[in-house]
């Protein structure tokens, strides 16, 4: 596993710069052709289009492996631009979590494609600034929660910056129960491979008697910026879930980050977005970037007539 302290010689690169972490990423994906490692700002894949042997779609993997800032989203459209005849790719889909405004990203978009060949989606995560003390960061937290934390304190819940085998059993479980995608359904041997990877780490929550609750995988995106990337717990624990993600702040900290990204919801403010901000979280910006690179190509994969207008809403393309 990673050192959670030592500097290593990608101390500055972001976690999915690792291919232990990304291939075993990109692997999950069902209609994967190819990966794409030579962009430090996010790895690339090309797509097969469904009963299509041919036409393929360019995207950076499932996930918050997204560009952080423009410099590294041009990059990432030069890289779509120059490639995507080559990969025969009718579209491409990008991610962006950087700060700049819709209209910025709009305007280098422009640069490589007619307005009407993409769309720009802004969507909602979850920060946790961490520039507080413990107690400060708990009193942010929303008044159910912060009850729930100060019980789960006395019953003796201790955190252990190291992963726990177990982790596995419990997110295998909370997997099927959630109906989670093939891309997010992790074997133990792609969890112990993806935490052998620079800038991953992992904690694990135990109850007073030692017994395992949980854990959490984080990843170092910058010196600044940590992601809470999976978390499992024992369901049947009350407040386990709390305890993952109360220590997960807290290690965050430890480890020198001004912020955590929870990412969103499955759906915009569901109950899993709301249960994020309960713990003091900030909304901020992340915008998804849909583009039809061929149209021709595009139509013929799935049969339009000339006269029919390119719907982008939705799940795009339908792989």
């Amino acid at each position: 596993m990673s050192d959670l302290t030592a500097p290593n010689n990608q101390q500055n690169q972001p976690y999915w710069a690792d291919l232990r972490y990304s291939e075993t990423l990109a692997q999950k994906l069902s209609v994967l052709h190819e990966l794409d490692m030579s962009l430090n700002a996010s790895p690339m894949v090309s797509l097969k289009f469904k009963d299509d042997k041919q036409t393929t779609h360019i995207a950076s993997p499932p996930g918050f492996l997204s560009a952080t800032n423009i410099e590294a989203l041009n990059d990432q459209l030069d890289y779509i631009a120059l490639n995507y005849n080559e990969k025969n790719a009718a579209s491409a889909f990008l991610q962006y979590r950087g700060h700049d405004v819709k209209s910025e990203i709009s305007k280098l978009l422009s640069k490589y494609f007619a307005q009407d060949k993409y769309e720009i989606a802004q969507r909602i995560r979850v920060n946790i600034s961490l520039n507080e003390d413990e107690e400060d960061l708990l009193m942010r937290c929303r008044r159910d929660t912060r009850s729930r934390l100060r019980q789960m304190m006395k019953a003796g819940y201790s955190v252990k910056p190291e992963y726990d085998k177990r982790f596995h059993q419990y997110y295998d479980q909370i997997a099927k129960r959630n109906g989670f995608s093939t891309a997010y359904c992790y074997s133990a041997q792609d969890l112990e491979t993806m935490l052998s990877a620079h800038n991953i780490y992992a904690i694990s929550i135990y109850d007073s008697e030692q017994n395992y609750a949980g854990g959490a995988v984080m990843g170092v995106v910058n010196g600044a910026e940590h992601d809470y990337i999976l978390s499992a717990y024992n369901v049947d624990v009350p407040n386990s879930g709390r305890a993952v993600l109360w220590y997960s702040i807290l290690q965050a900290k430890a480890m020198g980050a001004s912020i955590l990204n929870l990412g969103g919801g499955i759906e915009e403010e569901d109950s899993l977005y709301e249960f994020k901000t309960s713990f003091g979280g900030e909304d901020a910006a992340f915008y998804t970037l849909k583009i039809v690179l061929d149209e021709e190509l595009y139509r013929a994969t799935y049969a339009l007539n000339d006269d029919e207008p390119i719907n982008m809403k939705g799940r795009f393309p339908a792989l």
